[in-house]
């Protein structure tokens, strides 16, 4: 990513040298002129509250965000696109760690993914115009089954998904008993989280030769109180 090249060598240069000290943008690379806009744009960082543009090939980098940026919504069936663009756009890690590329959330349809959010609780996470982060689940019975949790893969680490499910927690506590999801064996930073939540394992379900799901839950903190001694009822007898 440095924008400039040593020149090497003395006498005279040719032509080809000259053009290849040229920067992209007509400011020069080396010497002590004056700058030209090329140098002053890559010069340019996170801590003066601009984005960082790469003059050669039209990238910009986004400032450091917080999370005072952040909106909290509900999902629809309207924002399906972009979802299953973001959507895709962070499992591709995951499809890398399994050796899998047809994991569920990389070969979903459209029409899926909106008939999805039209019948789940759905949360998204804005930022501007631009949709970030987003969870899904379900209530059945007195358990809640968490779906995915999905942030871009550039915001990531953040604490958007940290945000997104104490959120979506908070909507469903007072209604079920329990927190259910699961995750791959392998997938260890979101099993982390997970587990900073209070999740535990539940058990494990072999999905193909090379996929292995690990199921975890918790108990709802709106739900009822367990019981010193388990009682199947309330959730608090031991699972395996």
């Amino acid at each position: 990513w440095d924008l400039q090249r040593a020149h090497r060598g003395g006498g005279r240069e040719g032509p080809g040298r000259r053009a290849g000290r040229t920067g992209a943008a007509g400011g020069k690379d080396r010497g002590g002129g004056r700058e030209g806009p090329g140098r002053r744009a890559g010069r340019t960082g996170a801590a003066g509250g601009k984005d960082r543009v790469d003059v050669r090939v039209g990238l910009c980098f986004p400032r450091v965000m917080s999370l005072d940026d952040l909106s909290l919504s509900p999902a629809d069936a309207a924002d399906a696109g972009e979802i299953l663009v973001l959507q895709r756009a962070a499992y591709v890690t995951e499809a890398q760690i399994y050796g899998e590329p047809y994991l569920p959330p990389l070969v979903q349809t459209l029409e899926d993914l909106r008939r999805e959010l039209a019948t789940t609780l759905s949360l998204k996470a804005t930022m501007g115009h631009r949709i970030v982060g987003v969870i899904r689940g379900r209530v059945d019975g007195d358990t809640c089954h968490v779906g995915r949790l999905v942030v871009a893969p550039d915001l990531q680490n953040h604490g958007i998904g940290s945000a997104l499910l104490r959120a979506f927690e908070a909507q469903v506590a007072d209604r079920v008993d329990r927190f259910e999801l699961f995750t791959g064996s392998l997938s260890l930073a979101n099993i982390r989280l997970y587990e900073r939540f209070g999740y535990r394992e539940l058990r494990r379900e072999r999905m193909s030769s090379r996929v292995e799901l690990l199921f975890m839950d918790k108990p709802s903190p709106g739900g009822p109180t367990p019981v010193p001694g388990g009682d199947p009822d309330l959730g608090s007898a031991p699972r395996g």
